[in-house]
C-alpha cells in the first residue's frame, strides 16, 4: 500500500489569466500505486474563499467530468484537498482542480499515472 501527496503550488488567482498553452507548460503530474491512494491539494487566492471548489477528470477542462470524491476546503489556509483511494488503472487520466466563477470556471491540470 502506498500513498502519494502532491501540493500544487500554483495559486488560483483572479488577477492572473493563463492562456491554454501556458497552463500546459506548467503541468503537474504524479504517480500512484494500484490499490494505494493519492492526495492532491490546490491553493487559491482569497478572492475565491467562498467559491465552490471541485475536481474533475478529463483531458480538457471544458469537457471534464466531476469526480465523485470528497473535496475538503480549508478557507483559512486557502487550500482544498481531494483524495482518491483504492487506485485502479482506470483512474489514470488528467485531473483538474477547479473553482466555479462567473463565465468560465478556472482550473489547473495534473496528470495521474497509476502503476502496479
Amino acid at each position: 500500500f502506498c500513498a502519494t501527496l502532491l501540493l500544487i503550488s500554483l495559486i488560483l488567482s483572479p488577477k492572473v489569466t493563463y492562456s491554454f498553452i501556458h497552463l500546459y507548460r506548467m503541468i503537474n503530474s504524479l504517480r500512484g500505486q494500484e490499490g494505494g491512494s493519492v492526495t492532491v491539494q490546490c491553493r487559491y487566492d482569497s478572492y475565491y474563499d467562498t467559491s465552490t471548489k471541485y475536481w474533475c477528470k478529463g483531458r480538457e477542462r471544458s469537457t471534464c467530468k466531476t469526480v465523485k470524491v470528497s473535496v475538503r476546503d480549508d478557507p483559512f489556509h486557502r487550500v482544498f484537498t481531494m483524495t482518491l483511494n483504492s487506485l485502479e488503472k482506470k483512474d489514470e487520466d488528467w485531473y483538474w482542480c477547479a473553482i466555479e466563477r462567473t463565465g468560465v470556471d478556472y482550473g489547473i491540470p495534473l496528470y495521474l499515472a497509476v502503476y502496479n
